[in-house]
């Protein structure tokens, strides 16, 4: 097959939309129809690498100069999800929605119509059960249960990884490090604000140093 047509295949197979790619890559999402069309043909070394990571193809794959490798395959029952940036651990900031990586879940996770991300750990307040740039995966979903951990979004633009408490008058956001304090909501500032929990922690990977 030609790059073209690789890219089109694995793309429908892994079910990724050219914005997803794109974000991946470092391009907009109409660079990525104009590889799939044929439309361009040349790319750099560095997006050719991203772009078989996203397709889970090795680069001479995509380049059709080793064209009886078989694309690497997804592993058995196993669901690909997305790293969506990075969520501090730390003073709200500014959430990030950029794909950076691409990891694999057990496929039974999603039994019932459940979905996940991950989020990349930023900052100390979290520590020590969470450290910096470990990959939090994340169950999408906009409650949890008092003590859960997770990525909330406060006024619609500031992101955060915390255990929650839940109160009966509102919830509280509090860290794990002992040198960070709580943050208390009152139901009117959920409200108002607001306060959405945006996943529930469900695994913590860490990279080998």
């Amino acid at each position: 097959m030609d790059m073209k047509d690789i890219i089109k295949s694995q793309r429908e197979k892994l079910k990724l939309t050219y914005e997803e790619i794109g974000n991946y890559v470092g391009v907009g999402k109409s660079t990525v129809k104009k590889w799939e069309s044929g439309y361009i043909a040349n790319m750099r070394r560095d997006k050719i690498q991203k772009l078989a990571e996203v397709l889970r193809v090795t680069p001479d794959y995509l380049m059709g100069w080793e064209s009886n490798v078989t694309p690497i395959s997804l592993p058995k029952n196993a669901v690909h999800i997305p790293v969506l940036g990075s969520i501090p651990a730390g003073t709200a900031v500014e959430a990030v929605q950029d794909i950076i990586e691409w990891v694999d879940i057990p496929e039974e996770w999603t039994h019932g119509g459940y979905q996940y991300f991950g989020l990349t750990v930023k900052g100390d307040s979290m520590y020590p059960e969470y450290l910096e740039e470990d990959v939090v995966i994340l169950r999408k979903q906009g409650c949890c249960e008092s003590g859960d951990d997770c990525a909330v979004m406060v006024n619609d633009q500031d992101a955060t990884l915390k255990k929650v408490r839940i109160c009966e008058d509102g919830l509280e956001l509090e860290a794990i490090n002992p040198m960070y304090g709580k943050k208390k909501f009152t139901v009117k500032e959920v409200k108002q604000l607001p306060v959405n929990i945006l996943g529930v922690v469900v695994e913590l990977r860490r990279k080998k140093k």
